[in-house]
């Protein structure tokens, strides 16, 4: 069953609309206030005989009328303040004996009303449009099912058993796909705790990792500095103290080489003064 036109007069804020219906359907839009819904009740009240009451009727009118042409009968709704009739009559001109059952058996016992869906304003009529959904929708999730779509996972075995699997089949998947939502939020959010540690190490190695040139003028710095202790060890201290004050007094790669060249620098200065001091030592002779 199709509706193929319609015309609405006086009813609700509609004064007049004829309009055609083509095959593939039609759009009803506008702005707030303009008639979308008073088209939409329009067509329940001639179909099932809801909102047909004397309010209906357009302020000023005396009367409304609602006519539905579908595939193979109009139907004709008329509204006063007292009363209501209703009118089914064939392509070939005959009127139906009981046009109300005709519309009821014409329509079946569908479970969902979709204009009463479509006109779902506050929570709890969303609420409540959603459950008849449901309702007309049966639909179980058992236990065994959703092992199937995360087969071996034995954490997820024991977590079921605390799932309500009495719920609507939906609303046991949301429950599911909530639970391991929450779950990979936790998981994400310790990796990324794990990822901004492992970004700091890296910084901070950024930052003390010597270049290429700065590890072979120390490694040559400490084989020198070495040489010179060797030869004279009761100045080790004074050398050794030179170096590490210098490296330890700003490690940064920008400025380590600097030290170096500081700290070897003042060592070269400490190793001329003993070797002037050793020149100027006289030899010991044999006695």
């Amino acid at each position: 069953m199709k509706i193929t036109g319609f015309t609405i007069r006086n009813y609700r804020s509609i004064e007049e609309r004829c309009e055609a219906v083509p095959g593939a359907g039609a759009i009803v839009k506008g702005r707030n206030g303009g008639g979308k819904t008073s088209v939409l009740n329009a067509i329940r009240a001639a179909l099932i005989a809801q909102d047909v009451g004397p309010d209906a009727i357009r302020l000023g009118a005396d009367k409304a009328e609602i006519l539905l042409d579908l595939d193979d009968v109009t139907i004709r709704r008329l509204i006063t303040p007292k009363s209501t009739s209703l009118t089914v009559t064939s392509l070939a001109g005959v009127e139906k004996r009981a046009p109300q059952t005709f519309l009821t058996q014409l329509l079946g016992m569908s479970a969902i009303d979709p204009i009463d869906i479509i006109r779902a304003r506050t929570k709890d009529e969303r609420r409540e449009r959603r459950t008849k959904i449901l309702r007309a929708l049966p639909c179980t999730v058992r236990p065994d099912q959703m092992m199937r779509w995360i087969p071996g996972d034995e954490a997820a075995m024991r977590e079921a058993a605390t799932f309500d699997w009495k719920q609507h089949g939906l609303d046991v998947c949301q429950q599911i796909r909530d639970h391991f939502y929450a779950k990979r939020t936790t998981a994400n959010s310790t990796l990324k705790t794990a990822s901004d540690a492992v970004k700091g190490l890296e910084a901070q190695y950024v930052e003390m990792t010597l270049d290429e040139g700065s590890r072979q003028f120390l490694r040559q710095a400490i084989v020198d500095l070495s040489a010179a202790a060797e030869r004279l060890p009761d100045r080790r201290e004074r050398i050794a103290t030179a170096i590490l004050g210098g490296i330890s007094a700003d490690p940064s790669v920008g400025d380590l080489k600097i030290h170096v060249a500081g700290a070897v620098s003042t060592a070269d200065a400490l190793i001329a003064e003993l070797d002037s001091e050793l020149d100027s030592t006289p030899e010991p002779t044999a006695t």
